[in-house]
């Protein structure tokens, strides 16, 4: 023993290690830290951007039913053979295309809001003011272009948000259906 250290206790040897068996350098734990923040951010961004079509897919299912009613109003009135022919083509494609959007649909639940908004009252006051005044098969011509045009445009704007892929095929399918009657109904008869 060392006689310099008399009465007191002798120093500790000072080594380069730490007392821990890894050593982590202020450096490292902040690249970790932005790390773990910068997974936790992107696993939070991708969890909230899930589909957020389902007030349009609502929308499109009320305005279709709509449409279905018009044109079931439309074979009571219908007097022109090639409009009321055009109007039981229209009929069996709303069908089928509800049928088809309807298995493809996220959104299940109803809003009877969006509902009553596509209701479209207005339209079938027109058609029944047209229907006394004698000249309703112009007026649901030109109604029902209007309606096959905003539907094939409310189609594109849910066909651009939803993240379904059998709902853009359903759309898709819809689309090309309604386009081409839009097409019959405005193309003179020749």
């Amino acid at each position: 023993m060392d006689p310099s250290f008399r009465g007191r206790t002798p120093n500790v040897p000072y080594s380069n290690r730490t007392q821990g068996r890894f050593h982590i350098s202020p450096r490292m734990l902040l690249v970790g830290g932005l790390l773990l923040a910068g997974v936790i951010a992107a696993t939070i961004l991708l969890s909230s951007s899930g589909d957020k079509s389902g007030s349009l897919q609502l929308r499109l299912a009320a305005r279709l039913a709509t449409l279905e009613k018009m044109t079931v109003q439309g074979d009571q009135y219908i007097k022109e053979g090639s409009l009321r022919e055009f109007n039981g083509r229209l009929r069996i494609q709303i069908a089928s295309d509800q049928k088809g959007l309807s298995a493809a649909y996220t959104a299940k639940k109803s809003d009877p809001g969006i509902t009553a908004n596509e209701a479209d009252k207005a339209s079938f006051d027109a058609l029944k003011d047209a229907q006394l005044n004698s000249r309703f098969d112009a007026a649901y011509r030109k109604l029902i272009a209007q309606k096959l045009d905003s539907t094939t445009l409310l189609i594109k704007e849910l066909h651009s948000k939803t993240l379904s892929k059998s709902l853009k095929d359903a759309l898709n399918a819809a689309y090309n259906n309604f386009k081409q009657l839009e097409t019959q109904l405005t193309t003179p008869a020749s």
